[in-house]
C-alpha cells in the first residue's frame, strides 16, 4: 500500500505499476488491482515511448462501469485484501466473472451501471462518457502480440481521479476505482485486446 496524503493506493502485486500518477481523488481513497502477470521489459517501454511501430494498429477496449456499495464498516479501507476476501460480496449476474476479484475490495455489493466498448488506434486518443457522467480518456501507446500499454485518465464532473499508464495482458482485466462517498465507490473494469 502506498499512502500519499489522503490517497491510498493498493497495489497487488506492487511491481506491476510504474509511473502511476494520482492527480486528484474524491476524498478517502483511490485503489487499483491488476490481475495480470508482470509488466513488459524496460526495452519494450523505451521502444513504445520512442515511437517504434508495431504490427497491431488498433485495440478494442472493453469498459464496465460498476457501482460498489455497502462499504464494510467493520473493515477500514487500509485492511489487507486477505481479510476482506473472507466476506462474499453480492455481485450483479453480469459481473460474475469478477466475483473473486471484487471480494478483495472493501464493499459488499457490486452493480453494473454501464458497459462500453471502443476501438482505438495505436497512439490515437479515444474518449468515452460513462453512464454516470464521468469521462474516460484512453490512448494506446503500443501493442504487441501479448499486451498493450495504455495511458488512462478518468475524470468526474469536477476533477481528475486517475491519470496513469498501465500495461494490459490480452484477455485479463484491470480493476481501478475510487471512493465516491462514505458508503459507495466507483469501479472501472478495463480489458484490452487487439482488433481481429
Amino acid at each position: 500500500m502506498i499512502k500519499a496524503g489522503r490517497v491510498m493506493l493498493y497495489l497487488r502485486p506492487a511491481e506491476l505499476f510504474r509511473r502511476l500518477h494520482i492527480r486528484a481523488v474524491y476524498g478517502a481513497a483511490v485503489w487499483a488491482l491488476m490481475f495480470a502477470p508482470g509488466l513488459g521489459s524496460a526495452q519494450e517501454e523505451v521502444a513504445a515511448e520512442a515511437g517504434v511501430e508495431e504490427s497491431i494498429s488498433k485495440v478494442v477496449v472493453d469498459i464496465r462501469n460498476v457501482l460498489a456499495a455497502e462499504k464494510s464498516d467493520a473493515m477500514p479501507v487500509s485492511i489487507s485484501a486477505e481479510l476482506i476476501s473472507k466476506q462474499k460480496p453480492r455481485v450483479d449476474s453480469r459481473l460474475r466473472d469478477l466475483e473473486s476479484k471484487f471480494a478483495k475490495l472493501p464493499y459488499l455489493k457490486f452493480s453494473l451501471v454501464g458497459h462500453e466498448q471502443v476501438v482505438i488506434g495505436i497512439k490515437r486518443k479515444g474518449s468515452i462518457t460513462l453512464a454516470d457522467g464521468h469521462s474516460l480518456f484512453l490512448r494506446p501507446l503500443y501493442a504487441d502480440p501479448q499486451r498493450v500499454g495504455m495511458w488512462i485518465r478518468w475524470d468526474d464532473r469536477q476533477e481528475n481521479i486517475i491519470d496513469t499508464r498501465m500495461h494490459f495482458n490480452y484477455g485479463e482485466s484491470v480493476i481501478i476505482g475510487a471512493d465516491a462517498s462514505q458508503e459507495n465507490g466507483r469501479v472501472l473494469v478495463i480489458r484490452a485486446s487487439p482488433l481481429p
